[in-house]
């Protein structure tokens, strides 16, 4: 559903959706060897909110 979507919107073939999705996997994957590196807890409210801001784009 989402990629018929995401065809239409960008008018794009196969390939560039394939990218497309390669990038959410590969920012998937580097967020959680990131969580998964820390020793504690500390800071990921803030880090919440900075990731928050920047997704909104304000």
């Amino acid at each position: 559903m989402a990629g018929k979507k995401l065809a239409h919107v960008h008018r794009s073939g196969a390939d560039t959706l394939g990218i497309m999705f390669g990038a959410v996997g590969l920012g998937a994957l580097i967020g959680a060897l990131f969580l998964a590196q820390r020793k504690n807890i500390i800071g990921l409210g803030r880090l919440r909110i900075l990731a928050g801001r920047i997704g909104s784009g304000r």
